[in-house]
Parts: structure tokens; C-alpha cells; sequence
């Protein structure tokens, strides 16, 4: 049996064949259009997403001594995908670009913050409590809402892993049918589009020139992963030399893809008390419970019934963290030059520690960090946060400057200062959920092959922490194999996600002791601290109101 998983990422698109012990990867770089005149507007273009996946297709193909497909399963980051509807014809609509050929509303576009604030009005509270009380603009409902307030165009909205499922069903055409969600749950995964009924979005004044496309949509729940939805197009399978017609498979936002390629038996064994932690260039948690009576928790999304039957997850997360260091990386890169950003800063931290015969956390002890660049998604649901620093140069041996220096030195504290600020966030995050008994935590994504961040995190959380950094790049669009392997065999054997891949290497780390872990514990709590002071800060400052000058001046 052979597969094809997709996982469309930020910056890249990565697509991976198996083939009993084949397994081959193929990747390409993506563009993020920010507009010049709006920060805040953030988008991507579907076509060259679908084309960059077509080209991975045709390189694996051509490589590989496998020609038949027996299924495919995309996964995606959880941006949208707006088609303008230029014609109806009974229950089918032709579509057509809207903005230009930039038809996609990132995920971090935050355009919406004023939506959200509507949205939290407007919204129940039954329903707020699933979306940690607030909605943020990260989230697909505040995007909706945005279109619905901002134009008067007839549109159609998709899940972008939706879209492209369609694109793999359809080829390149427009027509879609339109089935939407009169299902009774009403409510959509992660405050996204897919799943709320048109009653829900009219009470929100959501107009109905807005909807809401998908696979599922005309059941009375939305599909769980792995439902087969259709078979590809056979101009497809033709310009492919793809050999009968591969099933598609529902597929999901990509953090989950992830979360499924750590744990491929997810579905037969208890898996309470396991956080699962999917660090990319943002970070995801998931945190599944067997539980029915478990119960919506402040500032965390959850918990939610559609992914799989007979389990519910609760998911929370961090809006950028492998981008901290990528931007961190592009700053300095006259000192790093054309090695491995990682590798430089690991040297450097080394080498201060030592000439110092100090750790880096006892160095930059009196350096302060916090890193919502892109605003708090958990534990605050707040986008309004922002990064802060405290300039601890006049009290540290190092005497580096993170605001005013340029230096191998000043590199060094602010990389140390960003793993120090994504684990005390972690340790907050988790606070929030301390009904839910959390046992270990499972890591995947790029950052798991950093073992300084890894055991930094065990210290800091005083849990072990189970890395799998062995290929974590090709993580997710595993996970969407896997997705595609499960919904094949459930069709045809009710075949498991555990028989079908062998356990990867894993590696432990446990929490250390002493006095570094006595400073890291202080320091997390101060951090609390000076985050809620942030807040504090602002909630004052914005209730002032606006204090105009004197027309006479």
C-alpha cells in the first residue's frame, strides 16, 4: 500500500510518499505577502501553494518506484481561503480569486482585532468558554466576520486544508457544491469557520453573503479525520502518471498532523496525562482526555469532540516561537554567516559558560524576556500583548546590551532569553489545566532536535520530556501519511494506526536539580509576574481616555 501526505506550513510545503519501507520527502519554499501598508494584513496565494504541491508530487513520483496511490491526506496551518462566488447554478457555485491571485488570510494576520471584540460580545458564553473565553484574531471566525464587515462581495470561505482537498478532487476548477452545517453540535474546532450553522453566523451579523465551503458540511457533524471525501481527478492523476484513482481523506489543521505522528496508536490507548507539544515556527499543545464530563478551562481551547471518536482535546498554544529565532537569526546574520544559526549560538553559549564557570541561566539572571511578538494566544487569549524586556547589562558580568549591542555576546543572551520564555510560558500554560494530571510531555517539530530547549523544559515544567528529533522537519506531513494509512485501512480492513508504523527513537530528559533549577523556578514565577503586570499596564492606560492638545498650541 502507498500513500501521499501533504502538510502546507508557513513558509514551506512538504510532501512525503511511503511505500511499505519506502519513504521519500520533497519540499518547497512558499511566500508570506505582508503589506506595506498594513502590518497587520498577512497573506498567501493558493495557486502557488496547489502548484508548489503538484511539483513535490511529480519529484516523488519520478524518483520512486511506485506508481499506484492508494490515498492522500493534506493538513495545513489554520489560515483561510476566500473565493469570490461569480455564479449559482442550482446547488453548485462557480467560484473565481478574490484579492488578486493573494487569496489567503494567514493565520497571523491580525487585521481582525477589532472583530474579535465584537465577537466576544455578541458570542455566548457557552461557546466563549471553548475558545478560552475570547476570541483572538488568529482565530477563522473573527476573519469571517472581518469579510462580512469590510465588503459587500458574495464569498466563499474555506479551511485551507479543505481547499486544497478540493483542488486534489476537482483538478483546478471552481465549481463547488455547497453543502454547509445545520449539525447540531454548532460549534467549529479552534474558533475556526468549518462546523457553525448559518443560524449561529447570522446572530453574530455575520451577513449571509458569507459562506462557508467544505467536505462534511451536510452532516449533522463535521467528518472526523480520516473520512474518506472523494478521489482524485483524474486530469490529475493523468499529468502525474499516477496509475487508478487515490481516495482523499479528510484531513485537519496542522498541529494535530503532528500530534498523530507522535502518538500513531492515538486511537487504541489511554492517553490521559500526555501533553503533546508541536514546536514549529509556532507552537501547539494538545492535550487529549478519554473523559466525557471534561470541562472548558480559562484561556485554553476545549475541549473539543470532532477530531476522534470517543476522545476530546483540548489544544492551546503559542503564536510564534520557532519565528522568534528565525527572526533573531535574520538580525545577527553578519555574525552568523552561512553556518547553522543553532550550531553558532550553541558554540557561543559554551564557551561563555566556560570562561565564566557559570551556567547561561545564571549569567543572564538579571535579563528579562517575554516574547508575545504576535500577541498571547495562552494562557491569556489577549492578543494586545507585546514583547518586553528588562536590560540587565549594568548588573551582569557580560555587560551586553540586548537593546543597544550587536554582538556574538548580545546573540547569545537574547537566544538564551527566547528557550528561557517559551518554557516559563509553557509552565504558565500549563498551570491553567492542573485539573487535567499531566504525566510527561511529548515533543515534535523542529525544536525538538534542541536538547539545550528540551532540558531547559523538563527543569523548568519538573516533568520529563520525550523528544522524537529524528527527521522533525517531515513530523507533520507524517502524520498526514498516517491520516491517509488509517483512513485506507479502516475503509478496507479496519486496519490501526499502530500496525502500521514502527516506534520511532525517542529521547528523554529529565528534570535537573540544584541551584540552576532553583534560579529557573524563581525566575518563572517573577516572569509570571511581570506578564501580568503587562496587562495590568495596559488595562489602565487604555481606560484613559484620549487627551487631545490644545487647538491653540
Amino acid at each position: 500500500m502507498s500513500y501521499l501526505g501533504v502538510d502546507v506550513g508557513s513558509g514551506s510545503v512538504r510532501c512525503m510518499l511511503t511505500a511499505g519501507n519506502y519513504r521519500a520527502t520533497e519540499s518547497r519554499q512558499i511566500s508570506i505577502n505582508h503589506s506595506p501598508g498594513n502590518r497587520a494584513v498577512v497573506t498567501q496565494s493558493s495557486r502557488e501553494i496547489f502548484q508548489a504541491i503538484q511539483e513535490c508530487f511529480q519529484h516523488l513520483l519520478k524518483l520512486s518506484p511506485v506508481k499506484g496511490i492508494d490515498g492522500i491526506s493534506v493538513t495545513a496551518t489554520c489560515s483561510m481561503v476566500v473565493r469570490e462566488v461569480l455564479e449559482e447554478a442550482g446547488t453548485n457555485m462557480v467560484l473565481g480569486p478574490y484579492n488578486g491571485d493573494q487569496d489567503i488570510i494567514m493565520w497571523m494576520d491580525c487585521r481582525s482585532s477589532g472583530e474579535c471584540e465584537k465577537l466576544n460580545t455578541l458570542v455566548p458564553q457557552d461557546k466563549l468558554s471553548i475558545v478560552g473565553g475570547r476570541y483572538i484574531p488568529e482565530m477563522g471566525l473573527p476573519k469571517l466576520k472581518w469579510l462580512s464587515d469590510h465588503t459587500d462581495k458574495q464569498l466563499m470561505c474555506f479551511e485551507l486544508y479543505d481547499w486544497i482537498s478540493h483542488l486534489l478532487i476537482v483538478g483546478v476548477g471552481e465549481t463547488v457544491p455547497y453543502n454547509h452545517s445545520y449539525g447540531i453540535d454548532d460549534v467549529a474546532m479552534d474558533g475556526s469557520i468549518k462546523g457553525w450553522s448559518e443560524e449561529f453566523l447570522s446572530s453574530v451579523d455575520i451577513r449571509n453573503g458569507i459562506r462557508v465551503g467544505g467536505y462534511g458540511l451536510d452532516r449533522s457533524r463535521v467528518m472526523p479525520l480520516g473520512s474518506a471525501i472523494g478521489t482524485m481527478a483524474a486530469t490529475l492523476t493523468s499529468s502525474l502518471g499516477i496509475a487508478g484513482q487515490p481516495t482523499i481523506y479528510h484531513g485537519c489543521i496542522d498541529c494535530y498532523a503532528g500530534w498523530v505522528s507522535t502518538n500513531p496508536d492515538i486511537l487504541d490507548r489511554k492517553v490521559d496525562g500526555t501533553l503533546s507539544m508541536i514546536a514549529g515556527t509556532s507552537t501547539c499543545f494538545v492535550l487529549p482526555t478519554s473523559s466525557s464530563e471534561a470541562e472548558p478551562i480559562d484561556g485554553i481551547w476545549g475541549p473539543f469532540w470532532q477530531l476522534l471518536p470517543n476522545k476530546r482535546v483540548y489544544s492551546f498554544g503559542q503564536p510564534a516561537t520557532g519565528k522568534l529565532f528565525e527572526d533573531l537569526f535574520r538580525e545577527y546574520n553578519d555574525i552568523i554567516g552561512d553556518h547553522n544559526g543553532f550550531e553558532v549560538v550553541e558554540r557561543e553559549t559554551r564557551k561563555l559558560e566556560l570562561e565564566h564557570h557559570q551556567t547561561i541561566n545564571s549569567l543572564i539572571r538579571c535579563y528579562f524576556y517575554y516574547g508575545d511578538v504576535y500577541g498571547n494566544r495562552s494562557p491569556y487569549n489577549d492578543f494586545s500583548m507585546s514583547e518586553a524586556y528588562i536590560d540587565g547589562a549594568n548588573s551582569s558580568v557580560l555587560q551586553a546590551s540586548v537593546l543597544r549591542d550587536h554582538t556574538a555576546t548580545s546573540l547569545v543572551v537574547r537566544y538564551n532569553l527566547i528557550l528561557e520564555f517559551l518554557a516559563f510560558q509553557t509552565k504558565q500554560i500549563i498551570g491553567n489545566v492542573q485539573n487535567e494530571s499531566i504525566d510527561h510531555v511529548e515533543v515534535s517539530g523542529s525544536q525538538a532536535a534542541n536538547a539545550r530547549f528540551m532540558q531547559l523544559l523538563s527543569t523548568v515544567l519538573q516533568v520529563s520530556v520525550v523528544s522524537t528529533p529524528a527527521s522533525s522537519q517531515y513530523q507533520v506531513v507524517e502524520g498526514s501519511c498516517l491520516i491517509a494509512m488509517w483512513g485506507h485501512r479502516s475503509q478496507k480492513d479496519g486496519g490501526r494506526l499502530k500496525e502500521i508504523r514502527e516506534p520511532r527513537s525517542k529521547k528523554i530528559y529529565e528534570p535537573a536539580e540544584g541551584a540552576n533549577s532553583e534560579l529557573l523556578r524563581t525566575k518563572c514565577k517573577l516572569v509570571a509576574q511581570l506578564s501580568q503586570l503587562q496587562r495590568t499596564f495596559r488595562q489602565q492606560m487604555v481606560s484613559f481616555p484620549q487627551c487631545t492638545t490644545d487647538k491653540s498650541e
